[in-house]
């Protein structure tokens, strides 16, 4: 016998699901229910699933979140969002944060009930994070803040109740250093590319300016000019030998090229190791100037004034087996293996030096480094470097 439908609930997943699909603008949007936490992912959603007796605050938030993911699915390219997204965690999370104002303000301004069912989720959402216990602005998430002040600009609705406390302390100081980026942001909420930028202009002036990675537009023009032309279609007339000749001379400047660079990163190898000379011989290179370093803290104490070791009495020392299963042991010495594996170039060019010195020549050496100090190149240390001819590879 076939199992009835769960009554007011299947067809509401129904009308849910089909709103989605015209929201989003892709019929082909799956939409699943249950117990799991709300997802999205590529074009499929899963929704908290209804409970039997829902309420009226319980329906807008289910509706309010089906609503936040069609929108995002049907007005936010992953691709642009990935190209702009800062490298640092608190300015990817205060970007993060203004797109999904940006994708929900959508919504909200083109259709009040919408707005009603977004603003439910808020409510929500900041219920359970608690941000009402904060009492200072420094414990207060800035992510949060700036996300509920771009919803404000973008559509002049108030932050919820609950969280009205926390983005108060942060009005001010945002507004004394964003003002006329949070303006610009209006302007270019239907374009995606120029409001990435303008976060990021807004991410600057929140004195996060260090976490923003390279320029991706600067990167973008570079790459812009060394793409070939599409419109040269006399490539695919040029007759075959003639295209066979023109691939064998791309391979020969290609080694030649190659070739080159190793031999340049050889030869700045050879001079950086000259220029880091040994106690016994700093007298004798005071023509040039000592490349610069950062200085690291602690980097000028051994190793014996750095750390000593107070009581070993309650150390525990713990084997691998015993801190996880034998899957995941072979997993990270996967890991590590793979990681050992773009040696292999150093020790086979090392391997092809050595083979071709002529016997009798001076043992080629390269930088080992010993006692904290680079050992110079050219002079044998016993400790450090074997005849090229007892060299096993």
């Amino acid at each position: 016998m076939a199992a009835e439908p769960d009554g007011p609930a299947a067809e509401f997943k129904q009308a849910l699901t089909a709103a989605m699909k015209t929201i989003a603008g892709d019929p082909e949007m799956a939409v699943t229910f249950g117990n799991e936490p709300p997802n999205l992912s590529g074009n499929r959603a899963r929704l908290p699933n209804p409970p039997a007796n829902f309420s009226a605050r319980e329906l807008a938030i289910v509706r309010g979140l089906s609503d936040s993911f069609a929108l995002r699915l049907g007005n936010h390219s992953d691709s642009v969002h990935n190209r702009y997204k800062p490298e640092g965690k608190n300015a990817r999370a205060v970007f993060e944060a203004a797109e999904q104002a940006r994708i929900e303000s959508l919504g909200a301004n083109a259709m009040p009930g919408m707005a009603l069912n977004l603003t439910a989720v808020l409510e929500d959402r900041y219920r359970k994070k608690d941000v009402s216990r904060y009492t200072d602005r420094r414990d207060a998430p800035l992510d949060d803040a700036v996300a509920l002040l771009v919803r404000e600009k973008l559509t002049g609705l108030a932050p919820p109740e609950g969280a009205k406390a926390m983005v108060d302390m942060w009005r001010q100081w945002i507004a004394e250093r964003a003002t006329s980026q949070m303006d610009h942001l209006v302007d270019n909420i239907h374009d995606q590319v120029a409001y990435a930028r303008l976060s990021r202009d807004l991410i600057a002036a929140l004195e996060m300016a260090d976490e923003l990675g390279d320029d991706p537009d600067g990167s973008g023009e570079n790459d812009e000019e060394q793409e070939p032309d599409p419109d040269s279609g006399e490539r695919n007339e040029t007759p075959e030998g003639e295209d066979q000749e023109s691939q064998q001379s791309a391979m020969e400047e290609m080694e030649e090229s190659e070739g080159k660079t190793e031999a340049a990163e050889m030869e700045a190898k050879q001079i950086d190791a000259e220029d880091m000379p040994d106690d016994a011989d700093s007298e004798e290179q005071d023509d040039g100037e000592e490349p610069w370093r950062p200085q690291l803290p602690f980097s000028s104490l051994s190793n014996d004034h750095f750390y000593k070791v107070f009581s070993n009495a309650h150390d525990e020392e713990i084997a691998a087996e015993d801190l996880c299963d034998s899957d995941e042991l072979t997993r990270l010495r996967n890991y590590l293996d793979k990681q050992l594996s773009n040696l292999q170039g150093v020790v086979a060019r090392l391997a092809k030096s050595l083979a071709a010195a002529p016997d009798g020549a001076t043992e080629p050496f390269l930088g080992f480094r010993s006692g904290g100090r680079r050992a110079r190149c050219g002079a044998p240390h016993p400790h450090y470097h074997r005849s090229h001819a007892s060299a096993v590879f």
